[in-house]
């Protein structure tokens, strides 16, 4: 992807810059690099990451979805994309981090889409413990992380509501495992609804799938707020009800995996919320530096085919 087509893709994200600058708490800086130019705390060494927080990258092959997270020397992922270039991705930015283990994997689906990368990251590095928030799923793809996870001696404890794991100054925290969405006990279940803290800086991860779930959140009575908004391309198409919307106040939408219905694109468009989606942009790395953050993108992993996608979705 050449320079003149980030250039397209700037003017859209650097209005993003100006959206979250009126955000409630204050001004938020949001400065934005394009193309394959990095920040200088995304250099190769620990070291070079003592000037910022926390790293969120959003991982793109495709059809699923990858999130790894770098703060103070540690390091966590998010499920493992729905294919090994996601895992060889997220390997490469570890190395590029300078982090040599994951402290934490944390499951949020049973689906292939969310877990093969992680039958090559979990072979690499290191890993403390996988936090698994939908235990008991009968998928392929999770049976096969399980036996990998046995192999290697990795803990596995069940993430359930509240479950809560730091990552050095970041937090995760499980608002509501696959076991209370909709239809539980219908496999593949998930994504599960996680928020991610950087300090002030919150991002909601798999943020909507259906509007049951979307209602059971907000009735829930927690604090949904997040400046950052991450939702799967494949959620339905009447989700984003606006007393969810409203809960959780983004400013800016990610939409990880595949496109999202066009009813979609246009509720966050009405709300004011600007759009970045992993298809179009490619990998989108968050650098959050006290009260604010950068974002860069780049082309990142070369799309799949429409026939590989759909092999790599099912259960």
């Amino acid at each position: 992807m050449g320079w003149a087509l980030d250039g397209a893709y700037a003017a859209l994200v650097v209005g993003i810059g100006f959206v979250l600058t009126q955000f409630t708490n204050g001004p938020v800086p949001f400065p934005v690099a394009t193309g394959r130019v990095h920040h200088p705390v995304l250099a190769s060494t620990a070291n070079a990451l003592t000037n910022t927080t926390a790293v969120v990258a959003f991982i793109q092959d495709g059809t699923g979805r990858a999130i790894l997270i770098s703060s103070d020397g540690q390091a966590a992922l998010v499920d493992g994309g729905p294919s090994a270039a996601a895992g060889l991705e997220a390997l490469r930015l570890l190395r590029q981090w300078g982090v040599s283990s994951l402290s934490s994997v944390l499951i949020t689906s049973g689906e292939a889409n969310a877990l093969t990368g992680l039958l090559t990251v979990l072979p690499d590095v290191p890993v403390g413990r996988i936090y698994d928030a939908v235990p008991g799923s009968s998928c392929a793809s999770y049976d096969r992380v399980m036996t990998l996870a046995e192999e290697r001696g990795i803990a596995v404890v069940s993430a359930l509501r509240g479950t809560s794991l730091a990552v050095g100054m970041a937090q995760l925290q499980v608002l509501l495992p696959a076991s209370e969405l909709s239809l539980p006990g219908t496999l593949p279940g998930g994504p599960a609804l996680v928020m991610l803290s950087v300090g002030p800086m919150r991002f909601l991860l798999a943020g909507t799938s259906n509007p049951r779930d979307e209602e059971l959140a907000v009735r829930l009575g927690g604090d949904l707020r997040a400046q950052v908004l991450e939702l799967p391309g494949q959620g339905a198409a009447d989700s984003l009800v606006p007393s969810f919307l409203d809960a959780v106040s983004p400013r800016v939408a990610v939409v990880s995996g595949s496109a999202p219905d066009n009813s979609v694109l246009h509720r966050l468009t009405q709300a004011g919320v600007a759009v970045l989606r992993t298809d179009t942009l490619g990998d989108l790395e968050f650098s959050v530096l006290g009260s604010g953050m950068t974002v860069h993108f780049s082309p990142g992993l070369p799309k799949i085919t429409e026939q590989s996608a759909q092999s790599t979705t099912a259960c």
